[in-house]
């Protein structure tokens, strides 16, 4: 069971990445939904007008998985007000690809 869960942890959990035994497939699954969620989801539903920005800001909170979010660092890092931050974060909980916890103290 430990291996399986290991391997979602890094690979997640999409059915054609889990039915794929070659890590390097996966790896190439993954990319082209990543792809295509920016190519089709993102550009068709959103007018953002820095896509960059946008996919800076995405890679920024993949790395903060599980730690509080500190909007005015994120928006200095991106370069991008913090209205625009919200509106991006707005998005990536719509399109169901982010979903904020309230802290626990």
């Amino acid at each position: 069971m430990k291996k399986h869960y290991e391997e979602y942890l890094t690979f997640g959990g999409f059915p054609q990445v889990v039915l794929t035994e070659d890590e390097s497939q996966k790896q190439r699954y993954l990319s082209d939904i990543f792809t295509s969620y920016f190519e089709k989801d993102v550009r068709v539903m959103a007018d953002f007008r820095r896509m960059s920005a946008f996919r800076d800001l995405l890679f920024l909170l993949m790395q903060r998985v599980g730690s509080k979010l500190e909007i005015t660092k994120l928006s200095s890092e991106v370069g991008v007000s913090r209205e625009t931050v919200y509106s991006y974060i707005s998005f990536l909980e719509a399109t169901y690809v982010l979903f904020l916890l309230p802290p626990f103290t």
